[in-house]
């Protein structure tokens, strides 16, 4: 046995750059049978580039459903590549059913237990089972499946490749599926390939996983004798297996012949369905191998060196065959003194055995750096040293005040209780604003800021949205007046003057200005809110960031205004905000109160002559109307047009005051509730921080001793040991605590927790 073990493979072989064409020594067939077979198969194809699967077709066959229904084989189902073998029946269902028309009669064993089981549940280590279930499916036609990716196989071929085809059959020797098919496949390909297409320029490959890997891993250790009935199935088949293979080598070779072993020539012919459009067993002709090299996977039996023969797990021998097929068929080490010349050297054996020393061991290695654990180790070690104890220091500043005024209270002296929104701002703007600054809290507080050419700070980015709010609002209330001042009209003040058209002036100005505060009332009622909506929520409505451009949207400011915003910046601008829209909600309230008084006031008429007021603008003229004549044209009806007029604009702008302070305060609530909302939820995070920490330990400790002593003896892990490790956060990490967040991570932070706050808040949307 030929052993191929100084291979060095590694997955990232395969790749784009690698690619030659020049370099696959032909398209491929990679078939798995059963379970594990057929997952070996999926896995290799599914992690090969493209352009390599251009040349390559992977199909699976089984004879378990539940094994096959499985989504990981969706892409190669729905691509033709997949084959159930079992139909729909019991095993003596099936014989019978097959009974007229073959022979199976006479090589099925007649076991009454076997007649009940279901197929489509698998094969179930009885090897009688799968090729029952191969013969069904020759005869109902599921063979063609396979039979048309061998058509498109040829497809592929053209004279740049160096072979012309290659097939590959993967399988276990411990199930029934794959021992009890494996050979009939390969011999039905091979006379597929020669009798529909006259091809026989084809090198068959096996790849088979020995039962011992199986037992030693423990899967067939139950209680009582059914685990050791097993133990002695599965070994049973492997054995099996063998002799069968080793027999078909020799018969194809005509070993059996009369008068070559006249011993046991009366053994032989053997019969096997493997002829396409064959409905019946046929005695094996003359012909090639149904392979030209074996591969066997087995566990060694020997502990050697204190056990470093074996690997101790399956999923590693699994691994060993993956890596296996990808260096013989798909590596660029290929033809360079790689697999291929190995297998060169089994030509002196198999002259040596009569053609019978096919078989071959295989080893591989990985020597990786795990460049994706050590980059999480150290993003780890710097949200844990960095991110979970300098993002939290403002907080914990604030609670061991908090703590102080407590112990205080409880001794007797009265100490004002610090809000932590408020407190937190005036830390940061106090380290950010000394003689000397911490960089991080300087960085930070100048992204809260415009700046100009030089780098220093500004306008206050919280000010200049806010600014923008109340343009926009401004804007909106001058745009409601526009369209309802036609309701107010022009006061003609020259008719003030006349006594036959005073009172007809009044009622007009009076009935008019009534229609126009209503209506005015109306239209601006309803219109505060939305806006304030749309700077919150338009870009989630929309499912995008933010809009460029859009200075009266939070989300712009955040994300969109020179970089995102670090989440403590985050924090102090929405607190500024939140801060000012408090006292612009608190002088606007002022001045609606004041301004409704006034509006209250307007139908208040004081008497010229006595201290009587009268209610309305009507029975204030009729006043003017009953003095003396003589006194009309300068005195009395002079006096009343200037104090009407002079309060009939004062009203006039009196209601679009309260139109303004209106709409402005059902904006600044919302946006209040918003903000203050927003705020906890982002204090919350804050919090979670400390948390965070610690569930990042157990992961830590994990990543920081996992490449010491892997438990997969296949991998040589280089220069990431706890050791290494440590050493490399202790140099990087003063560095990377110092620099500012990357843009990214805050845009992610941020965007995480906005989408977050869309949902739980969705209700004031």
């Amino acid at each position: 046995m030929e052993y191929e073990d100084d291979i060095i493979s590694t997955k990232n072989f395969i790749s784009t750059e690698n690619y030659n064409p020049y370099e696959i020594n032909g398209p491929t067939l990679m078939i798995g049978l059963g379970g594990l077979g057929s997952s070996i198969v999926r896995n290799v194809y599914d992690g090969l580039p493209d352009n390599y699967k251009a040349n390559a077709i992977a199909h699976v066959m089984d004879t378990d459903v539940l094994e096959l229904s499985n989504e990981h084989y969706a892409k190669l189902y729905n691509q033709g590549c997949v084959t159930q073998t079992s139909p729909p029946l019991t095993v003596g269902t099936c014989v019978e059913h097959l009974g007229n028309k073959t022979s199976v009669k006479q090589w099925f064993p007649p076991i009454r237990s076997l007649e009940y089981k279901q197929m489509i549940k698998g094969a179930a280590q009885v090897r009688a089972i799968s090729r029952l279930a191969m013969l069904y499916t020759i005869n109902s036609g599921r063979i063609d499946e396979l039979n048309r990716n061998i058509d498109k196989l040829l497809l592929l071929k053209h004279d740049g490749l160096k072979d012309a085809i290659r097939v590959v059959i993967v399988n276990s020797l411990a199930g029934g599926t794959g021992s009890g098919s494996f050979m009939q496949i390969a011999l039905y390909v091979r006379e597929y390939l020669k009798q529909q297409h006259s091809f026989t320029n084809a090198t068959f490959r096996s790849f088979l996983v020995m039962p011992e890997i199986f037992i030693k891993n423990g899967d067939y250790n139950t209680k009582g004798s059914t685990g050791e009935d097993m133990k002695r199935t599965v070994r049973a088949n492997g054995y099996a297996c063998f002799k069968e293979l080793d027999a078909l080598i020799r018969q194809r070779g005509g070993a059996f012949e009369q008068g070559i072993q006249s011993k046991l020539s009366p053994l032989f012919p053997m019969e096997l369905e493997y002829i396409p459009n064959q409905k019946d067993a046929k005695a094996i002709e003359h012909g090639p191998s149904p392979f030209d090299i074996v591969t066997i996977f087995d566990y060694s039996g020997k502990d050697i060196n204190k056990n470093i023969a074996n690997l101790g797990n399956k999923i590693h021998y699994i691994q060993q065959v993956e890596d296996a097929i990808r260096l013989h068929l798909f590596s660029p080490l290929e033809g360079r003194g790689g697999p291929s010349s190995k297998e060169d050297n089994l030509a002196n054996s198999l002259l040596a055995s009569d053609g019978r020393g096919l078989y071959a061991g295989c080893g591989s290695s990985v020597v990786e750096y795990p460049f994706k654990e050590v980059s999480r180790y150290i993003a780890l070690r710097w949200i844990d040293d960095g991110i979970s104890k300098q993002w939290r220091e403002l907080d914990e500043l604030i609670s061991d005040e908090i703590r102080s005024v407590l112990n205080d209270r409880a001794q007797g002296i009265h100490a004002a209780m610090p809000k932590r929104q408020i407190k937190f701002c005036e830390l940061l703007r106090d380290k950010a604003e000394r003689k000397q600054p911490e960089p991080f809290y300087k960085s930070i507080y100048d992204q809260t800021h415009e700046l100009d050419e030089q780098g220093w700070r500004t306008r206050a980015k919280h000010r200049a949205w806010l600014e923008t709010i109340n343009q926009s609002l401004n804007e909106a209330v001058e745009q409601a007046i526009k369209e309802k001042q036609k309701f107010a009209g022009q006061l003609k003040e020259e008719k003030l003057l006349h006594k036959e058209t005073i009172i007809r002036t009044v009622r007009d100005a009076e009935k008019r200005i009534k229609v126009f505060s209503d209506a005015l009332s109306a239209r601006t009622q309803s219109l505060g809110t939305p806006l304030a909506k749309e700077m919150i929520w338009r870009p989630y409505n929309r499912k995008i960031e933010f809009e460029r451009g859009q200075e009266i949207q939070l989300n712009t400011w955040i994300l969109g205004k020179d970089e995102p915003m670090h989440p403590i910046a985050i924090r102090y601008f929405l607190g500024e905000a939140l801060l000012t829209i408090d006292k612009i909600i608190k002088k606007t309230e002022g001045d609606l109160k004041e301004t409704q008084k006034e509006i209250d006031g307007y139908d208040m008429w004081d008497h010229p002559d006595t201290s009587r007021v009268e209610k309305t603008a009507i029975e204030f003229a009729k006043v003017f109307m009953n003095k003396p004549l003589a006194g009309w044209i300068k005195g009395p009806l002079k006096d009343f047009a200037e104090q009407y007029s002079s309060k009939y604009s004062n009203f006039l702008e009196n209601l679009k005051k309260r139109a303004k302070y209106t709409v402005y305060l059902d904006a600044y609530k919302y946006l209040q509730g918003c903000l203050n909302d927003f705020l906890q939820y982002w204090e919350k995070w804050f919090e979670n921080l400390d948390s965070l920490s610690a569930d990042l330990q157990q992961e830590l400790q994990l990543l920081e001793t996992k490449h010491d002593n892997p438990a997969n003896r296949t991998k040589i892990y280089v220069r990431s040991s706890s050791m290494i490790k440590k050493a490399l956060w202790e140099e990087e990490g003063t560095r990377l605590i110092a620099e500012e967040v990357p843009t990214d991570i805050s845009r992610e932070i941020y965007w995480s927790q906005s989408l977050v706050k869309t949902m739980h808040f969705s209700a004031r949307l």
